[in-house]
């Protein structure tokens, strides 16, 4: 090589350093963005890009929906930076398990996709699409206009390896003079052939959100194998959680399925208010983990049930929740007013106490209706004043309770209210003597210190 040729080559390798050191042209490490992002494309979004630019770091994209109708193969990422983006997107292409497709949050920022100005009812729309991810953003401030179809992020129709993390989504509401429905998370299963699977909805942060008859955080239809994780769902009206079968999407006509497979844990789930506004709620599914959740200063805290005719609900285990301070009942286990009911059901190790203060209904502070093959063992229940500390609603059967601690204001065993089919029993003595039930529990104060073994 001639000294020239090299002087040559050396300036060319000198810009390319300087480039790099440069703050805008940062590009992602393998170990920020996980391995598989090794050697894919990234493409850059800001508010001061062009959509004519080609997308690197040093000349953005401007609209989030051209970079996503551009990364279209298996690894491509998106990262958008800082600002607000008055736009619904649309995934447009599958990754792959080892490459997913990314959209998220260029690292150290929080892009807004907001629906203040946005021309879409869903904001960001995942749409018969596999091994996709949101990360990173705050998605808010739509009015809704659609009670079915109307949402900050919508996973519908089919796919698999679908993961919603790290979000905060915010402030979607009916639309002044609609019936509508803000919904800030659904997954929701289209086609009896071809279900949802294997979707991660976890560590989003959901607030201000109304339905008017709906669930704020939905996972419904032709949907299996889901985690619902480390969510915080803080001040929003209708059903904060739902999973729900029973139903097909999105007309909602009677189907037969059950939602399958999913686990629900260490949620927290806050002040959910409006009519019949549950924090936790769980009907017509079959195969449902419900663990280590905290609902609190709901109107209704967690329900088991079905509403739709023969798609009952199955093999439920609720463990280790918090339930305190619902207003109504803080848990009930099979409705008495719907014809369908609960198939096997495990309560163990919840502390649920001082709820059914606002009763108006029926349940208490725990509650049991509808249902059939139900254990409840090891659990900590504490009533509100004057409430009961446990009711049981007709028909049951197979029911049993054993190794609880019970109490009440004043620690009072004597004076305790335990309701059983049609009679109530004041006392703990007298109703365990009735029942036959309890074996091994207990009353007292000591049910304010932690949880019994079971």
């Amino acid at each position: 090589m001639t000294k020239q040729k090299l002087a040559s080559v050396l300036v060319a390798i000198g810009l390319v350093l300087l480039a790099a050191c440069g703050d805008e042209a940062f590009e992602p490490s393998a170990t920020q963005f996980g391995a598989a992002s090794v050697g894919m494309h990234h493409y850059y979004v800001a508010t001061t890009g062009s959509d004519r630019n080609p997308g690197t770091a040093p000349l953005p994209f401007r609209t989030i929906q051209h970079a996503l109708n551009v990364a279209t193969r298996p690894g491509d990422t998106i990262l958008v930076r800082a600002g607000t983006y008055a736009e619904a997107v649309s995934f447009r292409a599958d990754g792959t398990a080892a490459r997913p497709i990314v959209l998220e949050n260029y690292p150290g920022e929080r892009p807004s996709i907001t629906g203040a100005g946005a021309r879409g009812q869903e904001l960001v729309r995942i749409f018969d699409r596999s091994h996709v991810r949101l990360l990173g953003f705050d998605v808010g401030n739509l009015a809704a206009t659609s009670p079915l179809d109307s949402g900050a992020i919508m996973i519908e129709g089919y796919g698999d390896d679908i993961a919603i993390e790290h979000n905060d989504v915010h402030d979607v509401v009916p639309k002044a003079h609609h019936y509508a429905n803000g919904r800030a998370i659904n997954v929701r299963g289209f086609f009896a052939g071809r279900p949802i699977t294997n979707v991660t909805v976890a560590r989003n942060v959901i607030e201000r959100c109304i339905v008017q008859d709906g669930n704020v955080l939905e996972i419904s239809g032709n949907a299996a194998n889901v985690t619902v994780a480390a969510n915080r769902l803080l001040d929003n009206g209708g059903i904060a959680i739902n999973v729900t079968g029973g139903t097909q999407p999105p007309r909602y006509r009677r189907w037969k399925l059950q939602v399958r497979n999913v686990i629900v844990r260490d949620n927290v789930v806050e002040r959910t208010r409006g009519s019949g506004a549950i924090g936790l709620y769980v009907q017509a599914s079959d195969g449902v983990l419900v663990e280590r959740n905290t609902v609190t200063s709901n109107a209704w805290g967690i329900i088991v049930d079905s509403e739709y005719p023969e798609v009952h609900a199955r093999n439920v285990t609720l463990t280790s929740n918090v339930v305190r301070g619902n207003l109504e009942a803080g848990v009930m286990l099979g409705s008495p007013f719907f014809p369908t009911t609960v198939l096997g059901l495990i309560a163990t190790r919840n502390t649920v106490t001082n709820n059914g203060a606002g009763e108006a209904g029926s349940g208490g502070n725990f509650g049991i209706g509808h249902a059939i093959g139900v254990l409840v063992r090891g659990n900590t229940l504490v009533a509100a004043d004057r409430s009961a500390l446990l009711s049981f609603g007709l028909p049951f059967k197979d029911v049993q309770l054993a190794s609880n601690c019970y109490d009440a204001a004043g620690h009072n065993a004597a004076r305790a209210y335990f309701g059983y089919g049609a009679t109530t029993y004041v006392g703990f003595a007298a109703y365990r003597s009735a029942t036959h039930q309890d074996a091994g529990s207990s009353f007292g104060a000591a049910c304010d210190s932690p949880k019994q073994k079971v």
